[in-house]
């Protein structure tokens, strides 16, 4: 099993209880780059709201 933490990408500070009305926008480290387990870091708001994506 592969462990990551989410981060409210609105600077809000919300945490992600419910994962299924929150979408990712960003992540670290960036895509092909290797990671450890708990190293990666993605970037969320929740579903409907504005978005750099």
């Amino acid at each position: 099993m592969f462990y990551s933490r989410s981060v409210d990408a609105t600077g809000r500070g919300r945490n992600q209880v419910l994962d299924s009305n929150w979408i990712v926008v960003g992540q670290t480290p960036s895509v092909g780059e290797p990671v450890g387990e708990g190293d990666a870091v993605l970037s969320v708001v929740k579903i409907g709201e504005p978005n750099p994506c």
